[in-house]
């Protein structure tokens, strides 16, 4: 009963890196939705549902136990473009070095995830 899960033993070390940048993206979208609202309700309102919006999208479409979401190369694409939308919000709240950073490292570590998903190639 204490031992790993097969799918706990098979993640690795990208695919944990995605998660993070999963997470951080989900708090940075609540941090651009705070300050490119205008203070006041608006702020709280988008502060809330940026991240609520993109972690049911996610759920439904790109999450890996999704039924009837995107596999594969097409979920990394999706990714991919959900976490570039989330920097440039970032960016136009004026966090562009966190929305660079997020970009780069969470489609790096999205690409990696998928190569080591595919196992060695030959």
């Amino acid at each position: 009963m204490g031992g790993m899960s097969e799918d706990t033993a098979s993640v690795g070390p990208w695919a944990v890196l995605v998660f993070v940048c999963e997470l951080a993206m989900l708090a940075g979208l609540a941090v651009a939705g705070w300050r490119i609202a205008p203070a006041g309700p608006t702020a709280w309102a988008l502060m809330v549902a940026l991240p609520i919006a993109v972690a049911v999208l996610w759920g439904l479409l790109l999450a890996p136990r999704s039924s009837k979401g995107l596999k594969g190369r097409a979920a990394t694409i999706g990714k991919s473009i959900v976490f570039v939308i989330a920097s440039v919000l970032l960016a136009v709240a004026g966090l562009w070095p966190w929305g660079l950073a997020l970009a780069v490292v969470a489609v790096v570590a999205l690409l990696m995830a998928e190569r080591e998903l595919a196992g060695p190639s030959r």
